[in-house]
């Protein structure tokens, strides 16, 4: 079973599987399936979904864009959507079912993600949400239109597509590895002196 983002074009139909699953809910460890039932109470079914190896750009029969299909909990993932862009991505598409959140702040965290996603990569994103908040973010992380949460409707925007190359598209999280190697050596500093 997989989490599929499908684009249908005049000439073309092309699939994407998702490949970063949901811990818990869509993926468990070997050692944890004992708990998948009292995780299939959360929407999802504890360890049942299978995941696409590699990043598949989508793009128009025209070539006027090249997006990027990221379905749900991928949006989270700064540095696997750099790769989309690395391809030659220009627009972020971002499709998401966020009604198991209820009417909590997870809905608009989740929303707050795809305005990073459009800041690090100077890029627009359409995000489509079921329940959730749906809307359109251009490449500076501002919120241009949306739907709020548990309203039915329909958003429609011109959107250029933007072939930019950004730092953070190039090296991805390298300042936060950078911090990280620092910390531990620090902190094997600190014992050594001890």
């Amino acid at each position: 079973m997989y989490n599929t983002a499908l684009m249908l074009d005049s000439s073309s139909a092309q699939i994407y599987h998702k490949s970063r699953l949901v811990p818990g809910v869509e993926v468990l460890p070997g050692f944890l399936a004992f708990m998948a039932p009292a995780f299939e109470k959360f929407g999802g079914t504890g360890g049942g979904y299978a995941k696409d190896t590699n990043t598949h750009v989508f793009t128009t029969s025209n070539n006027s864009y090249s997006v990027t299909p990221a379905i749900c909990y991928e949006s989270i993932y700064g540095d696997y959507l750099a790769a989309f862009n690395r391809k030659g991505a220009s627009l972020v598409c971002i499709i998401t079912n966020d009604g198991w959140w209820g009417d909590t702040q997870g809905y608009k965290q989740h929303m707050n993600y795809a305005r990073l996603r459009s800041i690090e990569s100077r890029k627009w994103v359409a995000r489509s949400a079921n329940t959730g908040i749906s809307c359109f973010i251009d490449p500076f992380g501002n919120v241009i239109q949306q739907l709020p949460w548990d309203v039915d409707g329909a958003l429609k925007q011109t959107i250029p597509a933007y072939i930019t190359d950004t730092f953070y598209t190039r090296h991805g999280d390298i300042s936060s590895k950078m911090i990280s190697v620092l910390a531990a050596a620090l902190l094997l500093l600190t014992i050594i002196k001890k």
